[in-house]
This record gives structure tokens, C-alpha cells and sequence, in this order.
């Protein structure tokens, strides 16, 4: 262009030669100009021009900014040199001219627009999303926020601000070349930055220092047309004067961001802050208002933020001879201590903490090879402009979400390569009480409770209280050297850790930062062992951000240093989809009941969430759009805790995820149901802390810090829809489900559903009549209720299940109607070897067949069932109540190294305390007790070892076998009371014993199925039939029959029991001799079963005497 040429024309008389027209020399959105008319000579040394300006133009020269919007005229003559480094630059002095004092009845000066026009400062790159502009992946307009690097007001100078200027109209863009320096010796500078108490921050130049041009893209494609602004370059000493005639403050510190307790302490010597241009400032992922997305697999691959599209200078803090301390902790979970040695409690008696900072990291001396720097940005300059649609919010979020986290990881590795120790920290261990400051170790605790404990003047963190259980112990970070990545990320001012990798807890087989890491909860233990969390999947977060849980799980790079705690990219993303399934699943059972304004943060946070899979996503707008009949009360009261810690920004503490809850280890009284449970399927959904009480004790010597019981939440809900597979036994059990709900570290709500397999009772093989599922179980449902913090569980089930025993001779149905399940008492549980027993108790109904010729059992249905039947016989009402029908459960729990195993689960079925109830049975018309006078006491069980003792055979029309040998058998034991005998009888009631026993088909082979019938007279046992009349006269007889007589008419059947030849005996006599007598006993034929009256009638015949032999003949 003909405006970049200059034309020097010969002066008059050999004098200075003259500028022939106005020159212009472009730098993109500036261009100096010279006037035409200007005097042009050489310099001193004759290897370059000098231009000076016009006496009649004081204006000739002037630089313009903003495309010429303002034009600075403070400028002195201009050297163009044609030698050395500089050769081909223009190079002047430039003042920047501060605004002329307001006289009166003119409007004051605001601000200093000469040095506003030049741009000097920081800037952060992003997409413009104004709804005018087209905007894509791919293709897009870009926009960005400024961020001034001095103080744009006159009123903070006390001098114009002179620069020296040298510009390269061939290589704008080379920082050798072309640059905006500072003359030596002057004042220092009021800049951007701020203490963290609100003090300015001066900068005073060095001999490096300088600004330098960087562009401004202003679309996806960078242009040689694009404007630029200045950024600083080199470095700049660090200084807070003085204010208000106040003393300098030994300890001032340079605020890293926007947060009072991230900094880093100004050294009394100097202390240097380097600027190094051409850093990333592009945030392809940011929106104002919106989460920052951004996927790890994006951009070449990078996990950072930002991009080289366009760029910003980043900061270093450095001190000649030394090493500057970094401060910081998270927002919300700042460390105070007891405070000076002095008492401070005031007059309520409540002992008041102080700030206590906690070196992070130390930033020592600089390889200016490698040129170490992280985003610093000053905030003081910082300003709202509502036409051009920028907010104070939006440098808060970028502050957050992308500086932050840079600064944090770059700060870390700088640290972890510098191994100098921490300072003393003086002012810390002075404010402590004479006791603790003289100790060994340095305490502070948090307004969320959390306890750290410091030793070796902070070099390593000798522990990290992260809750007391109800069990009075605690959970804790232990021995945390102050190189540890761990720490780093504790310390973070924006905390989102989030763990995954348990190898980041443990760094070596011999170390680890976690030994305590077993959390209870009344009984429940939640292991947070990190040896056990490739188990479920587990994952630790620790959320002390300004952000709502739900926008932080998205984005790995708001993560503390997500390459060490989660692993490399490909990890992390798995972790990434890992929580945002866990996470997102939860609210989608949460969504249909939350009130209106979780649905709608709900809505809002699922249109910015990425990577969440199309069936969940489907999941949570259909629970959105559900609402009364459609809601789940239990779901969303059972994920209201984890919506809370997801959806609420103000929110802070741990989750932990996916969180192995050992079965062995449930309360004592749940202990039986641990064998039942599938423990790859068994685990807390989640574990929260959110504060544990911290009480300051003042005692003699110091205030102590005295640790309260921590507010803990959690929930179990286990599922299991498998079917119990059949046993050998005919017994099994599974816990279907299990629902525990944790609130303010108490039992809030459980629930439970466990399954016992009944394929057996009495030994016979069952059929759960009218099931579609085929399977012969029992389910019983789990409560519990919890008073004054002891929780009491019970297991049952109340309804009616009929079980049939087909293939039973004797039974017909064994109807269930109540459960219930306990576990027995348990002495020490610390035992390494326990016997765990788990005792099912039934209460039910007996339904027994009516045997052909001979109703011995009585209780039972009038009409047979067919034997196709498969359906409960209606209206039946005819049965024998039982309760106390036990099945037991019992296994092995051992206990070996902290390791609890579970075997050798065996069942047993027992009868041995069955009761029957009569006032609630019932017995078929002409059965056996219903006509015959029976008292039902019990009924005995044997494993064939050994027969009934003292129980003789009876006779009867189903024969009058006893029990097989080594075949189990079970009976019904009835007493028959037979009145008295009078003056002979030593007793006073004459009182027999009926015992109907059968042996089960399915078990006991060809001796199954067989009924038998045994009487037992009082006072004898073994085989001797009769009973003492005397101590030497007994009444005996041969043999004992039942007989049944058949009615006819309007008679029905009665039951007689014959006793066969008695005889009176006395030693070896019997009498009567050479005749037979019967006794007959019987039942009102007409009676009931109320109705016990007992009738006997005797016949005596005598034996015929033999016809005497005939003599012989003679």
C-alpha cells in the first residue's frame, strides 16, 4: 500500500530532509503514522534515521488503536535504525497521557482511557454462542473476556506512563522485534493483581520486561488479518506499598484466582512474577452459563482445556535465592485452629478458631529451559459490561472450570520436581496455644469436621479425619508426605476429587494412605478398603466445589489431578461414563417423585450432559414426565440423598460409590441371612459424609479439638432375581432383596424379601399348590424398627401356602400360614470360628389322608383328593393347627488375617417343640379322635436308630407291623384315659399312650409308606403287655386290637380297642385259669371330640374241658 512507504524528500539549504507525505505503517488493528512535512536525519553513528516532528505539527506522529478509534500523540522522535539486531525497527518513546484534572463545572475524569486503548492485559478465548452467529464444531465465531494486567485509572498515578516502543513492520508478531518495554527506574505499577485481603499488587519492571502483541482470532481460522492486543512478557518484582500511612504487612500474598485462600506469600526480599507469551487461551468446550464440555479424546487427543487457537501469556512466581510458598485450600473446607495462647473463649464459654494456613507446595527457582507457568489472571480490573454481554459470572466460571484446574495439576508437577522442604510456618505454629505449639504435630479442622493433623513443620500430614462412625471410630487419611499427589489434590482451592484407581491410595505394597477404612453405621459395615474395590467398581469423590456434583462428573478436567487418580485418558473416560451411569441412574429413580424445581435443575442438567447412554437418558425423561400414579415413593425417597449431593451447588463432602458392604459383616441380627446373600451383587449404592461435630475443649494447657459423631448416609439395595436351584436336602434360601436406607447416621428405612426352599417337610417330597412358578418356597418380608437407636429386625410372612406331599401315604398338605425368621443369640463375635444359626419357625395347618378301612389321623379334608389334584380343596376346614415347626439354617463363619469366610450352610428340620393347638383344629366326621377318646399330646420324631420305647404293636385293619429298623419315622402321641381301677391301682387314673406312626415315602425306600400303631400301658416298658395292679399283681394280657365298626344307617362307625386274653397275675400264677377274658373299650358312638367319656364292657368264656379218655377194653 502506497500509505507503508515513506517518501524523504532533500531539505532546503542541507538541511534535515522532510518527510515527502504521510507514512502509515499497519500492525493489524494499530498503525503509527507519520505526518508528511516531518524532518528526517541521521543518527549520531550514522547508521539509521531520526525522525522528529514538524515545529508547526506538534501532532505529526501518533499511534492508533482500535483501527484508529484512538490515537495516542505522546510520542517523542522516531529512530529507524539500518544496523544491528534492530535493524528495520521503528523505535520511540510513547506517553500514555492520563486524563487533565476536572475544573470546576466540568465533568470529572473517569478512568484512563490512553491506557485502556492500547489492551494491555490477559484474555481467555471461546466460541460465541450470540443467537445471530452460526456456530458448529467445526466452524465458528470466536469472542473472549479481558482481563486488564494494570489499572486502568489515573487516579492510582502519580506520573504519565511512558513506554518504550520498538515495532517491526515486517515481524509484528516476533517478541525480539516488536514490543512495548518500560524505562528502567521508573515506579512501580498498579496492576490487576490483588492480595488476598484486597490490596493492589505493584509490579515494578525489570530489564526483560515488556508487552508484546498476541491475536485475536475472530473466527475458527486464523488470519494475518486478525487484530492483536498487548500481553506482558518477562518479569516484573512483586510489591503491596504501604496504605493508608499503615506499616507494610510482613506477610502479603499474591491471590492466585478469585478465592481469599489460595495464594502465594510475597517473599521480604524480591520476588519475581515472569509472564510467557504464547500460551493456550482457546476453550473449545466453554459456554457462559453452561457446563464446560469437553471430551478427553477431543483436540489431538489433549486433556487439557484449552487450545494454541489463539493465545495469552501464563505466570511464573519465582524469588532470587529462594523458593515462594503456595497456599490453598478448598472454598469449602477451610482449616481453623485453636487460636493465640491467650484464653479466647468468650463470655458464653465457646472457645473461637482461627484461619489456619496450611502450606501446599513450594515453586522454587526457575530452568529457563523449561520455563514453568500456569494460568495467573489478574481480577481487579475485571468489569460487567451488559451491552456487550459479558457478566462478572462468566470469569467465575473460568475461573473454575478452567484456570483452576491447570494452575492446580501445573503447580503440582512443579512441586513434585523440586524437593525442598516447606518454611517454618512462624505465624502459624505462634497462633497455637503453648502446648500444641510446642508439640510435635499441628491440628486444624474444617466447618465439615474434617480433623488434619500436621507434623515436621507441615511436611507431612500425619492424618486426615474423614468421620467418626457409631461405633466410636474413625475413618482416616494417614502419613500424607507433602510431595504425595494425594495431598495436592486435598489441598486443591476447587476440590473435585475424584478416586477410582486404589493404586493412588496405596503406592506401594508397604504404604498406604488409608489404613483406617471401615465405616459403621449401627452394625452395617461399609468397606472402604481400597483392596476390595475392584469388587463393585467403587469410586471416592471428595466434591468441595463451588458446582453442582452432576456438571463436575462430566468433565474430567475440573478433576484434582484425574492422570494420577483415575488413570490415563482411556481410564478416565471409563471412570467418566462409570459415574455418570451410577449418578444418572439414581436420579432416574429419583425424578418422578422430586419436586418441581429438582425436575426442573434435572432438565436443565440432562441438555448439557454428553456421553449418557440413549436408555438412560430415555430412563430419566420419562421419570420427568411421570407424576402421581406414576410416581415411586420408595425410589425417590431412597435417592433423595444422592439428588441432594448431585443437584445442590452449595453442597460439600464425600460419596463414595458402588461401596462392598461385606455379608459377613451385617448386625448380628441379621448374620443368619449373610448366607443367602450373592456378595458380587451386594453393596451400598452409596456412602456420604457431609460433617462430623468438632467441639473446641479448653483445658489446662491447651484448647483441644474434641472429635462428635459424624452425619453419615447411605443406602444397600440389593436385588437378586435368580431362583434358588433345588438341594439334595430339599431345603435352600436366598435373599431376594435388601433394602437399607441410612439418614443422619441412623437406620432410616429397611426392607427385605427372603425365600426359604421348602422341596421337603416331614421328609416327604412338597408341591406348592396353585403357583405358576413351580417352586415349593415360602417368602418372608423383612422390617425393622429402630428405637433410641437400637434397631430391631424381624423377618415373616403371613398368608397361605399349601404344600402337598403326593407322594405321602400319610399326609395330604402341610399349609404354611405364618413365618417367622431369627437369628440365634451370638455370644462373641470376635471368635475366629463361629456356628451361625438361623432359625425358620412355622406356624400352619396339618391336612392328613383319610387311610382306608382305619382313619387313624383324623385331622385332614372329608373327601380324598384325587391324586391329579392340584388345587386347595375348597371350603376344607378340618385340619391340625401346629406352631413352633422349625427348619434351622447353620454355618461356619471363621475369621483368618481380617478375613471373614462363610461355609458349610447345613439344614435341619425340627420337630421336636412342635405344638399343636386344638382349640383351632379339626377332625373329620367318623375319623379316629372323633369317635374314639383321644387326647392329642404331640408328636415324636426318630431317625430310625432306636424303636419307640415301651410302645407295644397294635393290631388294626392296616396291619400290626412296627416302625421298620434304621427308617426315620414320625407319630402322632395321643393319651387315652381309661378312668380308674380302684383300691388295687396305685395311681389314681389309669392313663394310656397312643402313638399313630408313619415313616415318610420319599426317603425311606421300600420301608416308606407304612403306617403303625403302639400302645403304651402306664408303669411298664419294654414288651410287656399289662400294667401293676400291686407291687406283686399285675394285670396282663396277649395282644391289643383296633377294630372298626362300620355303620349302617343312622349309625355311624365306631372304634373299639380290645385288649386279648387278660389274666391276673401273682408271680408266676395266672388267674382265672383255663378260660379267656376281653376287655373292650369304646367311645361314644354319638360323641364329639369335646366329648372324652370312655365306656368298657369285659366277656369271659371259659375253655371247655377236654372229654376224659375212654379206659381201654379189658
Amino acid at each position: 500500500m502506497a500509505d507503508d512507504l515513506l517518501a524523504i524528500a532533500p531539505g532546503p539549504d542541507n538541511q534535515a530532509a522532510i518527510v515527502g507525505q504521510r507514512a502509515v505503517f499497519q500492525f493489524r488493528n494499530l498503525f503509527l503514522s507519520i505526518a508528511g512535512g516531518s524532518q528526517c536525519t541521521l543518527n549520531a553513528a550514522g547508521d539509521g534515521f531520526v525522525f522528529s516532528k514538524a515545529a508547526d505539527n506538534p501532532d505529526g506522529f501518533y499511534l492508533a488503536t482500535g483501527a484508529g478509534a484512538t490515537r495516542l500523540f505522546g510520542m517523542g522522535a522516531i529512530a529507524l535504525s539500518f544496523n544491528g539486531a534492530t535493524a528495520g525497527c521503528l523505535q520511540f518513546d510513547l506517553t500514555l497521557r492520563r486524563p487533565p484534572v476536572a475544573t470546576s463545572g466540568s465533568p470529572p475524569q473517569v478512568g484512563y482511557p490512553e491506557l485502556t486503548a492500547l489492551d494491555i492485559g490477559l484474555r481467555l478465548f471461546f466460541k460465541d454462542t450470540a443467537a445471530d452467529l452460526p456456530v458448529s464444531d467445526s466452524e465458528f465465531f470466536v469472542t473472549s473476556r479481558r482481563y486488564p494486567f494494570l489499572v486502568e485509572d489515573a487516579s492510582a498515578y502519580t506520573t504519565d506512563l511512558t513506554l518504550t516502543v520498538q515495532l517491526d513492520p515486517l515481524n509484528p508478531l516476533q517478541e525480539a522485534r516488536t514490543y512495548f518495554g518500560f524505562r528502567q527506574g521508573d515506579v512501580s505499577l498498579p496492576s490487576g493483581y490483588r492480595t488476598n485481603i484486597g490490596y493492589t499488587v505493584h509490579l515494578t519492571p525489570q530489564s526483560n520486561s515488556r508487552l508484546v502483541f498476541a491475536p485475536m482470532p475472530a473466527t475458527y481460522e486464523v488470519s494475518a488479518d486478525d487484530p492483536v492486543y498487548l500481553v506482558p512478557a518477562g518479569d516484573f518484582e512483586l510489591t503491596v506499598p504501604p496504605y493508608n500511612g499503615a506499616p507494610a504487612n510482613p506477610n502479603q500474598n499474591l491471590l492466585c484466582g478469585i478465592s481469599g485462600v489460595e495464594y502465594i506469600r510475597l517473599a521480604s526480599d524480591r520476588t519475581m512474577l515472569s509472564f510467557r507469551p504464547g500460551q493456550a487461551a482457546f476453550a473449545p468446550g466453554f459456554i457462559p452459563n453452561v457446563p464446560l464440555k469437553s471430551d478427553l479424546k477431543s483436540d489431538g487427543g489433549s486433556d487439557s482445556p484449552l487450545t494454541h487457537l489463539a493465545t495469552t501469556a501464563w505466570a511464573y512466581v519465582w524469588q532470587q535465592g529462594g523458593a515462594p510458598t503456595y497456599f490453598a485450600q478448598p472454598d469449602q473446607a477451610v482449616l481453623h485452629q485453636p487460636k493465640a495462647r491467650a484464653s479466647t473463649a468468650i463470655a458464653s464459654g465457646v472457645e473461637l478458631l482461627q484461619y489456619m494456613e496450611v502450606p501446599t507446595a513450594t515453586l522454587p527457582p526457575p530452568d529457563q529451559e523449561t520455563a514453568p507457568a500456569f494460568p495467573l489472571f489478574p481480577y481487579g480490573g475485571v468489569q460487567p459490561d451488559a451491552e456487550q454481554g459479558v457478566a462478572l459470572t462468566d470469569y467465575q466460571q473460568l475461573e473454575l472450570q478452567v484456570f483452576s484446574p491447570i494452575r492446580r495439576a501445573q503447580i503440582n508437577q512443579i512441586s513434585a520436581n523440586g524437593n525442598g522442604p516447606l518454611p517454618l510456618m512462624s505465624a502459624t505454629l505462634s497462633a497455637l496455644p503453648d502446648a500444641l505449639a510446642d508439640s510435635q504435630t499441628t491440628t486444624g479442622t474444617t466447618p465439615q469436621g474434617f480433623l488434619a493433623t500436621f507434623a515436621d513443620e507441615f511436611e507431612t500430614w500425619r492424618s486426615l479425619l474423614l468421620a467418626k462412625d457409631t461405633a466410636n471410630k474413625t475413618v482416616q487419611f494417614k502419613d500424607i508426605e507433602r510431595t504425595a499427589p494425594l495431598r495436592s489434590a486435598l489441598q486443591s482451592n476447587q476440590l473435585c476429587l475424584v478416586i477410582s484407581d486404589p493404586k493412588a491410595l496405596q503406592p506401594s505394597a508397604q504404604k498406604t494412605y488409608f489404613p483406617d477404612n471401615q465405616l459403621t453405621i449401627q452394625g452395617w459395615t461399609f468397606d472402604l478398603n481400597p483392596d476390595h474395590w475392584a469388587k463393585q467398581g467403587t469410586i471416592l469423590i471428595f466434591k468441595f466445589y463451588t458446582k453442582p456434583l452432576i456438571e463436575l462428573i462430566q468433565n474430567p478436567q475440573m478433576w484434582s489431578i484425574p492422570e494420577v487418580f483415575s488413570g490415563d485418558p482411556t481410564a478416565t473416560t471409563a471412570t467418566r461414563d462409570r459415574l455418570l451411569n451410577l449418578i444418572w441412574g439414581g436420579l432416574a429413580k429419583y425424578a418422578s417423585g422430586a419436586p418441581s424445581e429438582d425436575k426442573t435443575r434435572i432438565q436443565d442438567a440432562l441438555a448439557t450432559t454428553e456421553n449418557l447412554p440413549s436408555t438412560l437418558r430415555s430412563q430419566v425423561e420419562d421419570a420427568l414426565k411421570a407424576t402421581g400414579a406414576g410416581t415411586s415413593a420408595k425410589d425417590y425417597d431412597h435417592y433423595k440423598l444422592l439428588a441432594n449431593a448431585a443437584l445442590n451447588a452449595n453442597w460439600s463432602g464425600i460419596l463414595a460409590l458402588n461401596v462392598h458392604v461385606p455379608p459377613s459383616n451385617l448386625p448380628r441380627e441379621l448374620l443368619a441371612i449373610s448366607t443367602g446373600i450373592d456378595e458380587s451383587k451386594f453393596f451400598a449404592q452409596y456412602v456420604g459424609i457431609e460433617t462430623t461435630p468438632i467441639t473446641p475443649t479448653p483445658t489446662a494447657t491447651a484448647t483441644e479439638l474434641v472429635v462428635g459423631q459424624s452425619s453419615l448416609f447411605a443406602l444397600v439395595d440389593y436385588q437378586d432375581d435368580t431362583v434358588p436351584p433345588p438341594t439334595a436336602t430339599g431345603y435352600n434360601f436366598q435373599v431376594n432383596s435388601l433394602m437399607a436406607l441410612f439418614q443422619n447416621s441412623q437406620l432410616k428405612a429397611f426392607s427385605s424379601e427372603v425365600t426359604i426352599v421348602l422341596d421337603r417337610l416331614f421328609e416327604e417330597r412338597t408341591q406348592l399348590l396353585n403357583d405358576a412358578s413351580g417352586r415349593n418356597i415360602v417368602i418372608l418380608k423383612g422390617t425393622a424398627e429402630n428405637h433410641d437407636g437400637k434397631v430391631a429386625y424381624a423377618f415373616s410372612f403371613s398368608g397361605d401356602n399349601h404344600f402337598a406331599t403326593p407322594d405321602s401315604r400319610v399326609l395330604n398338605q402341610v399349609e404354611i400360614i405364618k413365618a417367622q425368621l431369627a437369628t440365634d443369640p451370638i455370644a462373641d463375635l470376635e471368635a475366629a470360628t463361629l456356628t451361625i444359626t438361623g432359625r425358620f419357625t412355622f406356624w400352619g395347618r396339618l391336612n392328613f389322608k383319610p387311610l382306608e378301612k382305619f382313619d387313624a389321623f383324623s385331622f385332614g379334608a372329608e373327601p380324598p383328593p384325587p391324586k391329579s389334584e392340584t388345587a386347595i380343596a375348597p371350603d376344607n376346614d378340618r385340619y391340625l393347627s401346629f406352631s413352633n415347626l422349625v427348619v434351622t439354617m447353620s454355618f461356619q463363619r471363621v475369621k483368618k488375617d481380617n478375613v471373614i469366610t462363610l461355609s458349610d450352610r447345613q439344614f435341619a428340620f425340627v420337630v421336636e417343640n412342635l405344638v399343636f393347638d386344638l382349640q383351632k383344629s379339626r377332625v373329620r366326621q367318623h375319623s379316629l379322635y372323633a369317635k374314639f377318646p383321644l387326647k392329642l399330646t404331640g408328636l415324636l420324631y426318630s431317625d430310625g436308630k432306636k424303636k419307640p420305647g415301651g410302645y407295644l404293636p397294635v393290631k388294626t385293619p392296616l396291619g400290626s407291623s412296627g416302625p421298620p429298623d434304621a427308617t426315620p419315622w414320625y407319630g402322632l402321641t395321643f393319651e387315652l384315659d381309661l378312668g380308674g381301677l380302684g383300691a388295687l391301682s396305685g395311681a389314681t387314673k389309669f392313663v394310656t399312650s397312643l402313638l399313630l406312626g408313619w415313616t415318610p415315602t420319599g426317603s425311606a425306600g421300600a420301608a416308606g409308606g407304612k403306617v403303625f400303631v403302639g400302645l403304651k400301658m402306664p408303669g411298664l416298658a419294654g414288651d410287656v403287655l399289662g400294667f401293676p395292679l400291686q407291687s406283686v399283681i399285675k394285670l396282663a394280657f396277649k395282644s391289643v386290637e383296633f377294630v372298626v365298626a362300620p355303620g349302617s344307617g343312622d349309625r355311624s362307625s365306631s372304634y373299639l380297642l380290645k385288649l386279648k386274653n387278660i389274666v391276673l397275675k401273682l408271680f408266676v400264677l395266672s388267674f382265672p385259669r383255663g378260660s379267656q377274658t376281653e376287655l373292650v373299650i369304646f367311645g361314644d358312638p354319638k360323641g364329639t371330640p369335646e366329648n372324652r367319656t370312655v365306656g368298657w364292657y369285659a366277656a369271659y368264656a371259659k375253655n371247655p374241658t377236654p372229654a376224659a379218655a375212654k379206659p381201654p377194653p379189658k
